[in-house]
């Protein structure tokens, strides 16, 4: 369906706008104007343009996902950097000032789940974003970069996203070798064994 084809039926074009508010009773009315479908939502004005609808009915979007609905502007945020693949935006339960996530704007649930090329572009944005903190932000000294994948290792949003923590001396942060401590042995023989397990 070619967004020609979505902007001629106001009806289909609501109903499919208001998938972005499916966890949301009563949900907010919708209105179609030119270039898409306008909503109050939180007492705030949101467009949900016409190329977005197309994403949703062909089920690219997650509607169901806040990192979806916050790359497709529905959801407002303190953004950094956007690209045609991906966004970053401050966290706004920041670790640290400056706390940045950036995620694709295609959903997939955890990284594992991209493809080599999609984690490419993402790791180019968070090659420009980290640049850009460095930079930018007063009195750093430092990045941490990092991720969570799936419920055990912390995840909460099952959306992949990627974190940068600004560091500041004396922030009190530990490394990624504080994050867990459950290795069985550094003996050589069992690492031999577990590097065999992975390659073959």
């Amino acid at each position: 369906m070619k967004n020609g084809a979505v902007r001629a039926h106001g009806a289909s074009r609501k109903k499919i706008a208001l998938r972005f508010f499916s966890k949301h009773r009563p949900p907010p009315a919708m209105k179609c104007c030119e270039g898409g479908v306008r909503t109050k939502f939180l007492g705030k004005s949101y467009m949900i343009l016409d190329a977005f609808i197309h994403q949703i009915n062909n089920q690219v979007l997650e509607m169901d996902c806040i990192f979806c609905k916050i790359a497709a502007g529905v959801i407002p945020c303190f953004k950094i950097y956007e690209d045609e693949n991906t966004l970053a935006f401050l966290d706004v339960a920041p670790c640290a000032d400056g706390h940045t996530l950036i995620i694709p704007k295609k959903h997939s649930d955890a990284f594992v789940e991209m493809s080599p090329e999609e984690s490419g572009r993402l790791f180019e944005a968070v090659n420009i974003v980290s640049n850009q903190i460095m930079d930018k932000m007063e009195n750093i000294t430092g990045l941490t970069i990092g991720m969570n994948t799936y419920e055990t290792a912390g995840q909460t949003v099952m959306h992949t996203h990627v974190h940068i923590f600004p560091r500041f001396k004396g922030d009190g942060g530990g490394t990624t070798h504080s994050i867990v401590h459950s290795a069985k042995s550094s003996d050589p023989e069992h690492l031999k064994k577990i590097s065999e397990k992975l390659t073959k």
